[in-house]
C-alpha cells in the first residue's frame, strides 16, 4: 500500500520523482535524512531487537 515507501520519503531516504512534501510550511523534498530529523521528523521500528 505504499506506507513504506512513504516514510522513506518523508524521512528523506527516497527522493519522489514527483509532488512535494512538507511539514510545517517547510519544503523537505531533496532534504538530507540528517536535515529531516533536525525537523523533528524521526522513525522507529515496532520490534526492537
Amino acid at each position: 500500500a505504499g506506507k513504506t515507501t512513504l516514510f522513506n520519503i518523508i524521512t528523506g531516504i527516497y527522493i519522489p520523482t514527483g509532488g512535494k512534501v512538507v511539514f510545517k510550511d517547510r519544503l523537505l523534498n531533496r532534504m538530507h535524512a540528517w536535515d529531516v530529523a533536525r525537523q523533528g521528523i524521526g522513525r522507529t521500528f515496532q520490534n526492537i531487537r
